[in-house]
């Protein structure tokens, strides 16, 4: 005989349950692809906004240079930088779709046994 009362065998207890509940419903993927959307937007935001001296504009110019490889004489931008800072949110998000898919089937599977 087990020394759990038998409501409790297979309930659990910590952060695997606080983690259950976190993934394990809808809000979780929709907030991670709305964060990596707003990231996405921001970067292209910068990627599109034009140079300038001050403000705004020196801000984009410094973040070209450093995350897009800008060079200001030529205005030429490294496009492998471009290319990966724009397709790692969308890898990101595949990512979280497929964790969270996963995560769903094993506690249905569980809760139907």
């Amino acid at each position: 005989m087990s020394a759990e009362p038998s409501g409790l065998s297979r309930t659990r207890w910590g952060p695997l349950s606080m983690l259950e509940g976190v993934i394990g419903g809808h809000a979780f993927p929709v907030f991670m692809i709305a964060a990596l959307l707003l990231f996405q937007a921001a970067l292209l935001a910068l990627l599109l906004l034009p140079t300038g001296d001050e403000g705004l504009g020196a801000f984009a110019e410094a973040f070209k240079v450093w995350c897009f490889g800008y060079d200001p004489a030529t205005g030429n931008l490294e496009m492998a930088y471009v290319v990966m800072l724009i397709v790692d949110p969308l890898v990101l998000g595949a990512l979280v779709v497929g964790v969270w898919w996963v995560w769903t089937r094993m506690i249905r599977a569980e809760r139907s046994n």
